[in-house]
This record gives structure tokens, C-alpha cells and sequence, in this order.
């Protein structure tokens, strides 16, 4: 028996549409750094002298949607800093907060804080998006936050959203989960438009963690590309993945950049492909990508004018699942790895290189096999 691995691909076929990103922050470099962010903790009032207080920092991980909280010592990410509301008693330990219940003790955790962009300029765009991951719990209405905006470089503010709250992991930390919402037309064309995060809690001792965290955080715009864009799909077909695009017309487009990620945040540049510049006809495209990531891998492109404008399509994924007559594990590796066949102790095993050829191959005689 001749052991393969199952990928199921989803693919998405859109017109030449695209965001491009007008504003952003992530807190930790690599937008915004912090810089784009104002006042870190307004209070508004009604505070208990305890009351809780929003932190900068990677005790509370930013993580790529879908993945659960941790900390920047726990070794599940990049030591991402994100905003997140944390205890003033017991300092910041991420998105964990007090819910209180010894305000008779002199210990109260009201709290009714904001933490707020600076200015805005949104002079010359419209049909604007804003886009977050996040993680949030608490106690209902209780204890919650809210999304708010500002189009008088904070003067007043008004509501823009309350989202739900998130997914808890198995573990007890919070999943993060991505979250856009469109921006109503009174912020567009002006110089100081300001978005903000809200954490209010009563003191009654009553919620449970996560309080709320928010990283990633962008302002988009839709752009139309100089393409139509009427597929974009990824395939298993053994020892590689390909990837297939299709453009029903083309204009003014100079190349197209495949972009690969392991969490859907972080990007890498994998191949460079030449467009058709011009033209009225249908036009496919193919990359084999032999550098796959385990267990999920995203791709997207990056379209180039020949004037140095780009923008991005879509995100595909494309999941590796084992059969279920096989089990290999560690996964990845970089020392031994285990097969272990189930209903068969005959079978055959195939080693190849980033390049696609085969430097190994043996059979298998028994349930269970070790290669280095």
C-alpha cells in the first residue's frame, strides 16, 4: 500500500476587487508600532480605586484568528504585543481581569475606561472598513466591551459596535477571533477621525477571563483591480502543492507575487510570476509549491501595475489532514520521525527534497517504522 496525505483545498472565485489598507496599528513594530495609538487608559468615569486598566504588551500574545491565547513566555508565538484590558492589583497578566466583590473591604474594581487612536486622516477615502482580531468574555453586558469612534479628534463619541463574545479554549484562554466592521460615512473625508476600545465592569465579583485584547487593527478601502480575477485554488497532487489562478482580462498589470503563511498574518514571498500587461483573454497560471507548511498553509497574491500599485486578493487555505490508515508523528520534525500503519504492516515509504525529487525509498515490514 502506497501511504498519501489527504489536503482539502477551498477555493474562492471573486471579481477584480480588493482592500487596500488606509491606517493601521499592531502595537509591537510592524505597523503602527504604537505610534498611531493616543491615550492608553481615559478614564470617564465612575471609578472604583481599583478599577481595572488597559496594557500594551505581549503577556496577552497576539495570535493569527482561530488560535487560543497564550503569553510571550509560553513559546506559542513572536512575542506579538497587543492592547488588553488587565488588573491593576495584580498588574498585567494578559487579558485577565478583577471582578471585584470587595468594594466593602475598600478593594473596588469599577471601571469605566477608554483607550484611543490618535487622529485619523481619511481626507479623499470612502467606503471605509474596520478591520481587528480579538478576544473577549467577562459577564455579559455586565462586564464588557464596546468598539467606538470619534470624528472630532475625540471630543464626543459615539458607539460603533458591541462584539460578541469569543470562543473559550479548552485551556481557558480565549480564542482569537477576526471581527470587521464598516465605517459609517461621517468618517470619511475628515483629518480626525479616532476609533477606540471601552471596558466597563460592575464590582459584583461575578466574570470570567478573558477580559478583552484587540491586535491587528487596520482601516481599509476597496480598490478595483486591473484584473478580473475568476479563480484562485490550491490542490494536493502527492508530494506538492499547486496553486492555480485564472484572469479573464488583464490591464496594466505587471506582475503577480505568490504569498504563503502558516497563521494567516504572517507573510512570505514564495515566487514571482509575470503578468500579461494587457489583455481581453482568459489567462491561467500555476506555481508548485514544494515548501508546504503542516498542518494548515495560506496563500494569497499580490498583484503589481507596472506603476509600483498593488493589491491583495483573497486568502485561500488549504488543510493537511492524515489518512486514516497511517499516523506520522513528531510533525514537523527535525530529528526522528515514527509511521505507524494501522491495518497493514506493508507499505512504502518516500523521502523527498525541497525540490520535489525522491531521495529515499523503502518498504515497510512492520506496524511501526522510525526515520531519521
Amino acid at each position: 500500500m502506497k501511504c498519501f496525505l489527504v489536503i482539502i483545498f477551498i477555493g474562492l472565485s471573486y471579481l477584480g476587487i480588493s482592500q487596500t489598507v488606509i491606517w493601521s496599528e499592531d502595537f509591537d513594530g510592524n505597523g503602527g508600532a504604537g505610534s498611531n495609538w493616543g491615550a492608553l487608559n481615559q478614564d470617564i468615569g465612575g471609578q472604583g480605586n481599583y478599577a481595572n486598566l488597559w496594557y500594551t504588551s505581549c503577556v496577552e500574545n497576539g495570535q493569527g484568528a482561530g488560535n487560543c491565547g497564550c503569553d510571550c513566555n509560553s513559546g506559542c508565538g513572536s512575542n506579538n504585543i497587543t492592547l488588553h484590558l488587565g488588573s491593576t492589583s495584580a498588574g498585567d497578566l494578559g487579558a485577565a481581569y478583577d471582578a471585584g466583590g470587595l468594594c466593602g473591604w475598600g478593594l473596588c474594581t469599577n471601571t469605566n475606561r477608554r483607550s484611543q487612536s490618535i487622529n485619523i486622516n481619511t481626507i479623499g477615502q470612502s467606503n471605509l472598513t474596520l478591520n481587528f482580531n480579538y478576544l473577549e468574555n467577562g459577564d455579559n453586558s455586565n462586564d464588557n466591551g464596546v468598539v467606538e469612534y470619534s470624528i472630532n479628534g475625540g471630543t464626543t463619541w459615539a458607539l460603533l459596535s458591541d462584539p460578541a463574545k469569543t470562543t473559550i479554549c479548552g485551556s481557558g484562554q480565549g480564542q482569537w477571533t477576526a471581527y470587521s466592521i464598516a465605517l459609517p460615512a461621517v468618517c470619511e473625508n475628515i483629518s480626525n477621525l479616532r476609533i477606540a476600545f471601552r471596558w466597563q465592569n460592575n464590582d459584583d465579583g461575578v466574570g470570567s477571563d478573558p477580559s478583552f485584547a484587540v491586535d491587528d487593527i487596520t482601516i481599509t478601502k476597496p480598490i478595483v483591480l486591473p484584473i478580473d480575477l475568476i479563480d484562485f485554488k490550491a490542490f494536493d497532487i502527492g508530494n506538492v502543492i499547486q496553486i492555480t489562478w485564472t484572469t479573464l482580462s488583464e490591464a496594466n498589470n505587471d506582475y503577480f507575487t505568490l504569498q504563503s503563511s502558516i497563521d494567516g498574518r504572517d507573510w512570505s514571498n514564495i515566487s514571482v510570476i509575470d503578468g500579461q500587461g494587457y489583455s481581453s483573454v482568459e489567462n491561467k497560471y500555476s506555481f508548485n509549491d514544494y515548501h508546504y507548511y503542516q498542518p494548515t498553509t495560506y496563500y494569497r497574491l499580490k498583484q503589481t501595475d507596472f506603476n509600483g500599485d498593488y493589491a491583495f486578493s483573497k486568502i485561500i487555505s488549504i488543510e493537511k489532514k492524515l489518512a486514516s490508515t497511517f499516523l506520522v508523528y513528531p510533525n514537523p520534525t527535525t530529528d526522528l520521525v515514527s509511521i505507524s500503519t494501522i491495518h497493514s504492516k506493508l507499505a512504502k515509504v518516500e523521502l523527498y527534497n525541497q525540490v520535489g525529487e525522491l531521495i529515499l525509498s523503502n518498504s515497510i515490514n512492520s506496524y511501526k517504522y522510525q526515520l531519521n
